[in-house]
């Protein structure tokens, strides 16, 4: 009797022209049935290699950090649709490592369309026809949001003017098209996003933990997969200039709900005006001069950064479709991309660097009575780090990518450093990076094999 080929999830794969589209974005997300495809994992995982190598070349330093590759993270965050916090003083391009990330898997900013702003004036009621068609049309172009934050800023910037006509019957609606939870809005990337209004902050509470938010007069989901933030402080230090505890830590214990949203808080190096080696250009130089190249090419081309390839691009459904492959059968003891007896001793690991962090810490919360600002252990977070790990050990596993293993050998120890990016202090930053190097050198043994 000949072989059966198990059922596709869904006809179109990596390869089929189609690929790029919302529809194959609405069958990742949930509508498409059955197991994903080896192949299908490794071929969007070899895409965003390319990608990967790109975010690399293109900005100096970020390879040498205590986590490794400061955009491998960044990556793997997206790829688990877990949050990201860039740290970092001004000018060291969290913005452009976002922004550029985002246009990088084909994500393009909300464009103004005059012949819609003309239709949408001309109307003198709600139009609720109107309404559905625009936002089918919206999903079509899957897109991004940038936005700077500041202690002025009102909800109706991020989320949308209220609809006044529905107000009026008692209906409370934003109009939300191109906004953070506008129709086809992928990513979003908030710019000092602890200097926001209590307002702003609380009502991103929802939507950066569920992806849902309140329009309609109930909770509707939004379309965003992708939440990165910056700031150049943690929560705690406005008041002093610091990036520390401020006076009594009241604002760190107005914010530790939201930084909480952020199971990786990553911590932007500035490029350094020593080099390594003597007679060498330094960090600083080199940095200088990419600037400089950079500024060269917007003002003669109006580009900054290359275009992806015309060849094989890749694309947000990548992302999508590895992060849904790499949780894949955990539940059942039979992961699709992992090898189950590696990541059971993984998983052993990990959950006694996290016992041992919590024990730590203590249960109560991050702000202990003498002992100042540490980090938090939780179920969640735990659930957060597990997969960021899983996406990290895929995009750095070679022989995975060149078809020299069938399944992903890892995860392996540098994927625990994830518990290193949980402080919610600098003081907490040094004490945890002690306290996980000599656990790491327990699980090393067993993690090398």
């Amino acid at each position: 009797m000949a072989n059966l080929k198990p059922a596709l999830p869904w006809p179109e794969g990596p390869e089929h022209p189609d690929w790029r589209s919302v529809r194959i974005s609405q069958q990742i997300l949930g509508q498409g049935r059955g197991p994903i495809p080896l192949e299908w994992a490794r071929r969007c995982a070899v895409r965003l290699r390319g990608v990967r190598e790109r975010m690399r070349q293109a900005w100096v330093g970020l390879d040498d950090t205590p986590l490794g590759p400061m955009t491998d993270w960044v990556m793997a965050c997206a790829i688990a649709r877990e949050n990201c916090l860039l740290l970092g003083r001004p000018g060291v391009a969290k913005s452009e490592i976002a922004v550029q990330f985002f246009k990088w898997l084909g994500l393009s900013p909300p464009r103004i369309d005059p012949a819609k702003l003309s239709e949408l004036a001309s109307q003198k009621v709600f139009d609720m026809g109107w309404w559905e068609e625009r936002a089918q049309s919206e999903r079509e172009e899957q897109k991004y949001f940038h936005y700077l934050l500041s202690r002025f800023s009102q909800v109706e910037e991020v989320f949308g003017p209220i609809e006044l006509e529905l107000l009026k019957k008692g209906v409370l609606t934003r109009v939300n098209f191109g906004l953070l939870t506008g129709p086809g809005v992928r990513a979003a990337f908030l710019d000092e996003v602890f200097k926001a209004s209590s307002s702003v902050l609380n009502t991103l509470l929802t939507l950066t933990q569920e992806r849902t938010y309140f329009n309609w007069g109930g909770m509707v989901p939004s379309d965003l997969v992708m939440f990165l933030a910056a700031s150049n402080e943690m929560p705690g230090g406005f008041a002093t200039g610091t990036a520390g505890l401020g006076a009594g830590g009241e604002d760190f214990q107005t914010l530790h709900a939201f930084l909480d949203r952020f199971p990786i808080r990553l911590e932007i190096p500035t490029a350094s005006g020593t080099s390594h080696v003597p007679g060498e250009p330094s960090n600083l130089d080199r940095a200088f001069l990419v600037a400089l190249g950079r500024e060269e090419d917007r003002f003669t081309t109006g580009r900054n950064f290359p275009d992806p390839p015309q060849e094989d691009p890749p694309c947000i459904n990548d992302v999508l479709l590895l992060g849904r492959a790499a949780l894949q059968g955990l539940q059942e003891g039979t992961p699709l991309l992992f090898d189950p007896e590696r990541l059971e001793v993984f998983h052993h690991h990990f959950m006694d660097i996290a016992r041992g962090l919590q024990a730590e810490a203590g249960t109560q919360g991050a702000l202990l009575e003498h002992e100042g600002i540490t980090w938090t252990i939780s179920p969640r977070k735990l659930r957060s780090l597990f997969k960021i790990s899983l996406a990290l050990a895929i995009l750095r596993d070679e022989e995975f990518l060149d078809g020299e293993t069938v399944r992903v050998r890892g995860p392996h120890l540098e994927c625990l450093e994830a518990f290193s990016a949980i402080w919610d202090s600098p003081a907490a930053q040094r004490r945890l990076r002690s306290r996980l190097e000599s656990t790491l050198r327990r699980a090393e043994k067993d993690l090398a094999r």
